[in-house]
């Protein structure tokens, strides 16, 4: 996969550009993979001040192919143990190309050289109905190592936004040791 380049954000890619452009590759792929989940109103999965404030925080992993932006990653501290992370993203006319893949290595080996113990994602999905994304998410989890575990109920994890749900949601904790 000589063509993928994943590398880490920083700062200087804090640009107009570079958020306008994940925001919209976020929303677009949340949109489809969590349709009938969320309701036809709700705004989307980000807005830009929440992109700004990751990429100047260095929160974000991106893969490119050439000089295209093809899939990101964010990443957050949970505890001295544990890093998590969460909005994986690959543009869809690069599917099958490993990113997502290749990005989930690149986080995992980062939050390894900076001691942690843990990787740590949470899984929304519809609590009454199947979503066959989140399906396929929890079996590709399951073979790159991850472990579910508790189950929260949505609005009891982000109350602020349990109304723009279309259904009850939950979230569940899956973790993988990076020991």
């Amino acid at each position: 996969m000589t063509d993928l380049i994943i590398r880490r954000a920083t700062a200087d890619d804090n640009t107009p550009e570079r958020v306008t452009h994940l925001v919209q590759l976020i929303n677009e792929i949340y949109a489809t993979e969590e349709a009938g989940m969320w309701k036809e109103t709700t705004a989307g999965r980000v807005v830009a001040d929440e992109i700004s404030a990751y990429l100047e925080n260095q929160q974000l992993f991106f893969a490119f192919v050439g000089n295209e932006l093809v899939g990101s990653v964010k990443i957050d501290v949970i505890d001295a143990e544990t890093m998590e992370f969460g909005m994986l993203v690959a543009n869809p006319a690069f599917r099958g190309m490993g990113i997502g893949r290749e990005l989930v290595k690149a986080v995992e080996n980062h939050a390894r050289t900076a001691g942690f113990k843990k990787m740590m994602l949470e899984l929304l999905t519809p609590k009454d109905w199947v979503n066959p994304s989140k399906e396929f998410l929890k079996k590709w989890y399951t073979r790159i190592g991850y472990v579910p575990g508790k189950t929260i109920p949505f609005e009891q994890e982000f109350p602020r936004r349990k109304h723009e749900f279309a259904c009850p949601c939950v979230f569940t904790v899956w973790l993988k040791d990076l020991t």
